[in-house]
């Protein structure tokens, strides 16, 4: 039994369109992008390669720039000028991004999951391996898939913005010196 494995092309496609329309949240989005493989959709990897090095090259990205890439390659995977409008026209607000970003990186750990899960089953059922060797592979696995997963980093930026707020939002004194001048100037 041959089970389409686990996907969202229409949340591929969202993607790489919103890179078009929305650059500057690249680095929101790719930070989901470990790997090639991430993308299930042949055309959104390539198109999303073709994106990418734009971005490193510092290239302005619009339609018309990113059409001007093509090559007799891209058009012969699909990725056409048809393509990349459909993208653009699918690729949802600025809030969402990230949001897409991190269910296709879901499903593409769903992916390595069934991969890792067929391994394991083939070395269950070889009956020359040891039972413990098979749990231990089957554990070393699952960890390493756990490890994958990006975990929320502290954010300067966020945490900086945060500060920035509570000290212009308050109404108290945060550090007292005793010396009237510079109590109003430091806020304390």
């Amino acid at each position: 039994m041959n089970q389409e494995l686990p996907n969202d092309v229409s949340i591929e496609i969202a993607i790489v369109g919103a890179v078009i329309r929305y650059p500057s949240k690249f680095n929101d989005i790719a930070k989901y992008i470990v790997t090639d493989k991430v993308w299930y959709d042949t055309r959104c990897k390539i198109l999303w390669n073709i994106l990418s090095g734009m971005i490193k090259r510092r290239e302005h990205i619009d339609l018309m720039t990113v059409t001007s890439t093509l090559d007799e390659g891209n058009y012969l995977n699909g990725v056409d000028s048809l393509f990349i409008i459909d993208c653009t026209e699918s690729c949802g607000t600025e809030g969402t991004l990230e949001i897409y970003a991190k269910k296709i990186y879901e499903k593409y750990l769903l992916r390595l999951v069934v991969e890792s899960a067929k391994e394991i089953e083939e070395k269950a059922m070889d009956n020359k391996i040891d039972a413990l060797d098979v749990l231990v592979t089957a554990h070393t696995s699952i960890g390493e898939l756990i490890n994958l997963r990006p975990d929320s980093n502290f954010d300067i930026n966020d945490a900086l913005g945060d500060a920035i707020e509570s000290i212009q939002n308050t109404d108290k004194l945060l550090i007292k010196t005793g010396f009237v001048n510079v109590d109003k100037f430091a806020g304390g």
